[in-house]
């Protein structure tokens, strides 16, 4: 009785090693094929940066509703982002308080780092007082945008980005 009670604790063993071996191979062929998607999302300049959360440089990181991005596609850049934070000057008869632009200058350059995922640069040319944006992907597509303004503490965003909507 006891030796058949070790076979089927054997047999039980080896048939969860087994499932456990399988989950993790398809969780990591999941792994690939979502950093596929994202290095072919990022290498054709053609996403949607979508911002969840807002870190000023002066308080507190404060969680964002839903709406505010930055769409890149290989001819425009156009930013919704708000800002929370010190301006230098204040503009005048406007209501805009926020990062919201769209241009078609724009230089944009890509770094991969060493360990997987991307640096991004983007230095847009006619937009009010943004005068660089810094985005960091990570291969599983989260990532952090830090906006340099000409006339406002600078700002960061954290997110994930993914396929650009279809017009």
């Amino acid at each position: 009785m006891k030796k058949h009670i070790i076979k089927w604790m054997k047999s039980l063993g080896v048939l969860l090693i087994c499932i456990t071996l399988s989950a993790q191979l398809q969780a990591q062929d999941e792994k690939q094929d979502k950093a596929a998607a994202v290095k072919q999302l990022v290498e054709s300049k053609n996403y949607q940066f979508v911002a969840e959360t807002m870190l000023p440089q002066r308080g507190r990181v404060r969680p964002l509703t839903f709406g505010y991005d930055m769409i890149v596609s290989p001819d425009t850049l156009s930013a919704n982002l708000p800002f929370f934070g010190r301006a230098f000057t204040a503009p005048i008869g406007s209501t805009d308080g926020g990062i919201q632009f769209t241009t078609t200058e724009f230089d944009y350059t890509i770094v991969p780092k060493d360990k997987g995922g991307w640096d991004i640069t983007i230095k847009p040319k006619n937009a009010k007082d943004v005068r660089q944006m810094l985005l960091n992907i990570t291969e599983s597509g989260y990532a952090s945008l830090r906006v340099i303004n000409l006339n406002r503490d600078p700002i960061s965003f954290n997110g994930y980005i993914k396929e650009r909507p279809k017009k």
